[in-house]
């Protein structure tokens, strides 16, 4: 039986177990670099540079928070969500409302 440590960022034991159960993971090639950045702690810079990534007139999530309004305001928004975030990973549980969205065929 394989183990893991079941919350990536908060484990105890200094990433080796969680290192060992990245490389465990059947990942293609490409993702693997993108797997080790699970170990990384969340930073505000981090999440701004996710922000500054989304692309413009892009679909607003059913909050109507369209992706300009969430990089107009970075001094605001950007250390609130890297919180929600940050809590999220630690706990591995979200709030409700996030596991909602609408498909458009």
């Amino acid at each position: 039986e394989r183990q893991g440590c079941s919350k990536l960022r908060s484990c105890e034991c200094a990433g080796q177990v969680c290192t060992q159960f990245l490389h465990v993971i059947p990942l293609k090639p490409q993702l693997k670099g993108a797997a080790a950045l699970l170990l990384k702690p969340l930073t505000q810079e981090l999440v701004l540079t996710a922000l500054d990534k989304m692309k413009p007139g892009s679909a607003p999530g059913l909050d109507g928070i369209s992706a300009e309004i969430l990089t107009a305001f970075p001094d605001t928004l950007v250390p609130r969500m890297t919180e929600h975030i940050a809590l999220f990973l630690s706990k591995g549980s979200r709030r409700e409302e996030w596991a909602l969205g609408i498909l458009n065929p």
